[in-house]
């Protein structure tokens, strides 16, 4: 027959699965290893539970059936079997069986309403729980395509975690090199900024001798410029100048076609009348004046004046103290005169008889001469100026 003793009250909040274990000493308790125990759980009976003696020193209680996240109060009362105690009447006895089959009544009656309680709410929580998995059942089929390429996304990040893993590691170690070649950079960095600074004064002297050698550079150039528009100007009066002597070309040349036929009238009247002169009077007629061309100092004789009546008829004047031609007088004074028209000649005065050309080929290379002589002189006229 068993009697109750001292009961435990432990407290358990918040219980995260649907079972607990308590485990406890024999020794510290002062309970014998026989003992067995009865559990009430938040103030009815608890049967879901099992004590289990791992050794003589320990024992330990496993409640199951419980609700995971709830509070929960456990009272542990321990009943002996032992025989040894020794009771001095019967009367005694009666009561504590009385109240001890009153308990175990109730016990059994709430512990039946208590089962079907449990066996209800584990009905609702068995149907909630299906009806949960079909939910999830449906949801999961809704949402496998999108699963599918969830992890086609997780690969891809795993693969670029990874990748980014590497490459995190290569640039520590990258880092690490380059903090290990830090101070020579930092030295390297210093020569070549004082380098910079010496390159930067010397480009600033370049810069100041560049600026002053441009500025006489310059003045140079203005100095050059000036002088050609004064050279220009000139020039710009000399081509003038040639124009207007290029325009009196053609008067020229008509005169000296004149010139070239008053020749030849000349030659055929001194072969149909022939005189006789002297080497002097041929000499002196050879050599006329052809002072009126532009830059020629070829033909620099002209015939000498007369002042006597029958002087006013040759073709030449004379000069007066020349005698006419043929008479063998002593020299004759040279007189730079124009040629003008020529006069008519008479009966009574001589005639050359040696024409200042021999021919018309003689007359060609005298003119080319002529002109020669023109182009040297006009360089030198050029020069001048």
């Amino acid at each position: 027959m068993g009697i109750c003793r001292p009961s435990l009250s432990i407290t358990v909040k918040e219980v995260t699965c649907n079972q607990i274990k308590l485990n406890w000493s024999l020794e510290a308790l002062s309970i014998e290893n026989k003992e067995s125990i009865s559990l009430t759980l938040n103030g009815k009976p608890w049967t879901k539970a099992h004590l289990k003696h791992s050794s003589k020193e320990e024992a330990s209680l496993i409640v199951y059936g419980l609700t995971p996240g709830m509070d929960y109060e456990l009272e542990l009362k321990w009943l002996s079997t032992s025989s040894s105690i020794e009771s001095k009447s019967d009367k005694p006895l009666i009561a504590p069986l009385e109240s001890t089959l009153r308990s175990t009544v109730e016990q059994k009656d709430s512990l039946m309403s208590e089962l079907k309680r449990t066996r209800k709410e584990s009905q609702r929580h068995t149907a909630s729980i299906q009806s949960e998995i079909e939910a999830l059942k449906r949801t999961i089929d809704k949402n496998q395509p999108n699963d599918q390429r969830s992890k086609q996304k997780i690969l891809s990040l795993q693969g670029s975690i990874n990748k980014a893993n590497k490459d995190a590691e290569f640039i520590n170690q990258r880092s690490k090199e380059i903090n290990q070649l830090l101070p020579s950079l930092e030295a390297h960095h210093d020569r070549l900024r004082n380098e910079w600074l010496t390159k930067q004064e010397q480009a600033r002297v370049s810069n100041d001798l560049t600026a002053q050698a441009l500025h006489q550079h310059e003045q140079t150039f203005l100095e050059k410029q000036q002088r050609l528009s004064v050279l220009n100007h000139k020039l710009d009066k000399l081509f003038n100048r040639k124009q207007k002597l290029e325009k009196s070309i053609p008067e020229i040349q008509k005169q000296i076609d004149e010139l070239s036929k008053e020749d030849e009238s000349n030659i055929a009247f001194n072969r149909v009348y022939p005189t006789n002169t002297t080497a002097s009077d041929t000499r002196h007629h050879s050599q006329r004046s052809l002072s009126f061309l532009p830059f020629d100092n070829t033909f620099s004789w002209a015939p000498p004046q007369t002042s006597s009546p029958t002087d006013s008829f040759l073709p030449f004047p004379t000069s007066a103290s020349s005698t006419r031609p043929g008479t063998g007088t002593s020299d004759r004074k040279v007189v730079p005169t124009p040629i003008g028209r020529p006069q008519t000649h008479t009966i009574s005065e001589p005639f050359f008889s040696h024409p200042p050309f021999q021919s018309f080929d003689d007359y060609t290379r005298r003119r080319t001469n002529s002109e020669k002589s023109t182009t040297n002189n006009n360089s030198f006229f050029y020069r001048d100026l």
